[in-house]
C-alpha cells in the first residue's frame, strides 16, 4: 500500500514529465515535509533544475539526495553523469593558442 509521500513522489513524476515545473515543485515541497530525510523528493528537485536548465542547483540537490541515501541509484545516475558531463566540458575549453 502506498504512503502520502510516494504518492506525493509519484504525481510529482507525472507533472515533471509533463513540464509543469511550479505545481511539481509544490509537491516535492510537500514531500519534503512528510518525509525530510528521504532522498526521491531532492533527487526530483535536482530534475526540476536540470529541465529548467540550472546545472548547478540540479547538482546540489543531487547531492544532498545522495547525502541522505548513498544507495539511492537515481541520485547516483544523475551526479555522475552531470559532473561527467562538466568535467568533458572543461576538457573541450579552446583557449586559442597554438
Amino acid at each position: 500500500m502506498k504512503t502520502v509521500y510516494d504518492n506525493t513522489i509519484d504525481k510529482a513524476i507525472e507533472l515533471l514529465k509533463s513540464r509543469q515545473y511550479n505545481e511539481a515543485h509544490e509537491h516535492l515541497h510537500c514531500a519534503i515535509s512528510i518525509h525530510d530525510y528521504r532522498p526521491e523528493a531532492y533527487n526530483l528537485l535536482g530534475v526540476l533544475y536540470e529541465k529548467k536548465g540550472d546545472s548547478l542547483k540540479a547538482i546540489r540537490f543531487y547531492r544532498v539526495s545522495y547525502y541522505f541515501d548513498q544507495s539511492y541509484k537515481p541520485a547516483t545516475n544523475n551526479l555522475e553523469r552531470m559532473t561527467d558531463m562538466y568535467r568533458k566540458m572543461r576538457e573541450l575549453i579552446d583557449y586559442g593558442e597554438e
